[in-house]
């Protein structure tokens, strides 16, 4: 078993390397679906109203929440490129757990301020 960075980032690479090999252009779903979420920045416009307004939260919160199910999505695809199901599937729940609440409060926006300051009250859950 290696304990080097530099042997674990060797086998890294050669896993990256047969994997891309066998999957051929299945691996390019990868960066496909960044570029899908490079394209949504510039077509963020904050709504009019101050930094406590409710449709600002919900942008921030929306924004917030596609960005995690962006990372737990990318994540998920390269487990599974490693091989990895079972670990694959809990960055997917995770990723559509993000886009579940995303829908959710861009739909309802006063729901966004309490789940944004969430972390900070010091009540218990």
């Amino acid at each position: 078993m290696p304990t080097s960075l530099k042997d674990i980032a060797d086998i890294e690479a050669h896993n990256l390397e047969v994997s891309t090999e066998r999957l051929g252009n299945t691996a390019e779903l990868v960066n496909d679906f960044e570029s899908v979420y490079e394209a949504l920045p510039p077509l963020v416009s904050l709504p009019e109203g101050g930094p406590e307004s409710h449709d600002v939260m919900a942008v921030v919160a929306v924004i917030h929440e596609l960005a995690f199910c962006r990372r737990q999505l990318i994540m998920s695809v390269l487990t599974l490129f490693r091989g990895c199901q079972g670990d694959a599937m809990l960055h997917l729940w995770r990723a559509i757990e993000a886009c579940a609440f995303a829908v959710r409060m861009s739909k309802h926006h006063d729901l966004c301020r309490p789940w944004l300051n969430a972390c900070e009250s010091s009540a218990p859950t």
